[in-house]
């Protein structure tokens, strides 16, 4: 095979001009060994042999790769074992599995592995003949859904390869198409389309590399030579001016490169010339790689000075009391050290971020290549200011109020609130507002959220509630009569502690004072009720009394009649001279009058008695029989209102 065709190569940054080979760094474990001219044994001809080589630097699987190597499965046909895995990783350069028919490889955990497999294990389905399979997680079975590819004949000419020869083994991955391809002995065996990055690797785009192997009750001297360029990758490096990069340009059949333009190259005849141009430089190069292709492959060193980012200011808050401080920069592998005058810096003072807890001004150098460096500052302020938020003072429910809107002030501009009650406490309205409406007491908790900084301030107040009723007794009530046309509601004990007012009002009623007054006066028989309100919680309680009036209250006086005789003899029979109501016989008369004065005279115009409503009649005891004279005055508001004087003579007869 000779044919030309377009490869991607790779470049590394060097910290300074470096002559010679670029030698790449290999980790061994278990039986591995180095064997010079960068070659490893992963397992000599023995039993239970287990053995890893891992590559120092991790791939990217965002960017292709082309890995060109030999491989040498033995010279122990038909009862060799096991093979060679090529494995990408995450555990990292120490890795390494278990001896046996897995070669290595069985049980790795998130990886993908490419199995050059030199024996037949039933248990995972393996053809008669030395095959490749891709696989991942360390699943070998070629019945499992863990398989993406395969299995193949290894040599599409021979059943065998365990043959003590090296064979040139190429795996290209190309991250467009997610399509993974393996040659052997430059015979395009089988490929894969898989999404390496997010279907294998949880979303990791950085892997370690490198390869193991295995014998178990069979073996094989299983080995692999590794070039110093092996890893071809990308097309182009970044470096600032004065730094420089080793071009790497992959393995070459015999051994010749040429490189041009040749300025600012070590050795343009080199597979690895140092370069270090001033300004931007596309280097191409052209050589016949292990499989006799002529490779024609450019590579561009980008000059540029290293630039350093950081966010310029960031915020502490009580959401995030602790930050995070990072800085990047436009190269890779870029060192960086952070200082700090007045804050404090949580872990190492060398990697690209850290964190702290601290406002201050933070400065990061980043440096690359040792030649290229540059500073930036960033700000780290403090915003962690607490709400002082006011409940408003402690309150009271009451009869007069028994709704309150309480009246908060978050103490901050931009905020949420919410209240909660405590002890009773509940809402009619408006907990998540400022001014939110109650109507039962309780521990009111006013939380204020600061949306700038997250940061929470509380404030209480207690609510208590009055609703104490009123307490008053009311007794018995004179009656209204003729006499007493109106009566004062008297008998009233009110036992609230402090102020009050009273308020009278009547459906059959009258009143003859204001109805404001404790003891008001009636001039209406009717139902009355006092209303008392306690003027510290308006409060009311209500008190029904009733008034009566006397049966007789509207009596007519107009029969008034004075006794023409009387005979106080003792016979307990007309013994008193007083007048009397000839239609109601059976009245006290006196009970009527407002006022009453009666003269007796003699028949010589002696006084022998003066009477009023005290001593109302005239018994005539030491008086003698015969005719006497009476004049008498007298007044009542009974029957529409009276007011006569009467004269006239009576018999007192023994």
């Amino acid at each position: 095979m000779n044919t030309c065709i377009k490869y991607t190569l790779s470049a590394f940054i060097l910290p300074g001009f470096v002559s010679g080979a670029f030698a790449q760094t290999y980790f061994l474990n278990g039986d591995a060994e180095f064997l010079g001219d960068d070659c490893y044994r992963l397992t000599e001809a023995s039993n239970n042999q287990n053995g890893t080589v891992w590559y120092s630097d991790q791939i990217d699987l965002t960017q292709p790769f082309d890995i060109q190597f030999r491989m040498n499965l033995g010279s122990i046909d038909g009862t060799g074992a096991d093979g060679i895995c090529f494995v990408l990783q995450t555990v990292g350069t120490s890795a390494i599995g278990t001896n046996g028919g897995g070669m290595g490889y069985l049980d790795f955990g998130t990886s993908l592995g490419v199995e050059f497999d030199t024996w037949q294990n039933g248990e995972y389905n393996d053809p008669g003949f030395d095959h490749i399979a891709i696989h991942r997680d360390g699943n070998i079975s070629h019945n499992s859904p863990f398989q993406l590819a395969g299995p193949v004949q290894m040599d599409p000419f021979s059943q065998n390869t365990e043959d003590g020869e090296d064979h040139v083994v190429q795996i290209n991955w190309n991250p467009a198409s997610q399509v993974m391809q393996v040659f052997f002995d430059c015979n395009f065996r089988l490929q894969t389309q898989v999404d390496l990055i997010n279907s294998v690797f949880g979303g990791e785009n950085l892997v370690y590399w490198g390869f193991t192997a295995a014998t178990g009750g069979a073996f094989n001297n299983q080995t692999v030579c590794l070039q110093e360029n092996i890893l071809n990758v990308g097309d182009q490096v970044l470096i600032c001016p004065g730094a420089t990069a080793v071009l790497s340009a992959g393995a070459s059949l015999d051994g010749t490169y040429t490189w041009t333009p040749a300025d600012f190259l070590s050795d343009p005849t080199s597979a690895t010339p140092v370069a270090n141009p001033p300004a931007t430089t596309t280097y191409n190069v052209q050589f016949t790689d292990l499989c006799g292709n002529n490779v024609d492959a450019d590579i561009t060193v980008q000059v540029d000075s290293l630039q350093v980012t950081a966010p310029p200011a960031l915020e502490l808050t009580c959401i995030n009391p602790i930050v995070s401080v990072s800085a990047s920069s436009n190269f890779p592998f870029t060192s960086y050290s952070w200082s700090t005058t007045d804050g404090e810096i949580a872990g190492p003072t060398d990697e690209a971020s850290f964190s702290t807890s601290t406002p201050a001004w933070y400065t990061v150098t980043a440096t690359a290549l040792d030649v290229c460096t540059a500073v930036t500052q960033v700000l780290v302020v403090d915003n962690q200011d607490i709400p002082q938020p006011f409940a408003g003072a402690d309150t009271l429910l009451t009869c007069a109020h028994p709704e309150i809107q309480l009246l908060g002030a978050p103490g901050t501009p931009d905020a949420t609130v919410q209240w909660t009650g405590f002890n009773g406490g509940t809402f009619l309205s408006g907990a998540a507002t400022n001014t939110p409406v109650i109507n039962a007491a309780g521990l009111f908790v006013y939380t204020v959220t600061d949306a700038t900084n997250g940061c929470v301030g509380t404030d209480t107040l207690n609510v208590d509630a009055d609703f104490t009723i009123p307490v008053a007794t009311i007794g018995i009530q004179d009656t209204l009569t003729c006499l007493q046309p109106q009566i004062t509601i008297s008998n009233i004990s009110v036992l609230t502690e402090g102020s009050y007012t009273a308020s009278w009002t009547t459906t059959d009623g009258a009143f003859v004072s204001a109805t404001d007054l404790l003891q008001p006066v009636v001039s209406e028989e009717g139902l009355y009720e006092l209303q008392i309100t306690n003027t510290g919680n308006g409060c009311s309680a209500f008190f029904p009394v009733e008034v009566m009036a006397s049966d007789d209250i509207n009596i007519d006086l107009s029969s008034i009649t004075f006794p023409n005789i009387f005979t106080p003899n003792g016979d307990e029979k007309n013994g008193t001279w007083s007048p009397f109501l000839r239609d109601y016989p059976g009245v006290n008369l006196r009970d009527f009058f407002s006022s009453y004065e009666v003269t007796v005279y003699n028949r010589w115009g002696g006084i022998v008695f003066e009477g009023n409503r005290g001593s109302f009649g005239w018994n005539g005891r030491d008086a003698a029989e015969g005719v006497y004279c009476y004049i008498a005055r007298y007044s009542s508001a009974c029957g529409g209102g009276l007011e006569e004087t009467r004269e006239g003579y009576f018999h007192l007869k023994r």
